[in-house]
């Protein structure tokens, strides 16, 4: 979240995408930051690396769907 920081005083849209997991389990993002108002080319993007990068996610260990009616 600190890199984050420089996209937002610019004014550029930035995305945070997930990648995958390193050796010990954590996850591992990948950050783009495009051009002012291109929103849209960041988000055609990100949805590219993440249908390449399309392993399956992983859940912790205690999951709570919050969303999911009973």
């Amino acid at each position: 979240m600190r890199f984050i920081v420089a996209a937002n005083l610019l004014g550029l849209p930035a995305i945070s995408v997930p990648v995958g997991y390193d050796k010990q389990g954590l996850p591992i993002g990948l950050q783009l930051i495009g051009r002012p108002w291109g929103e849209a080319s960041i988000l055609r993007l990100a949805s590219a690396v993440e249908e390449l990068c399309g392993e399956p996610k992983k859940k912790p260990v205690q999951f709570y769907d919050i969303l999911k009616v009973k």
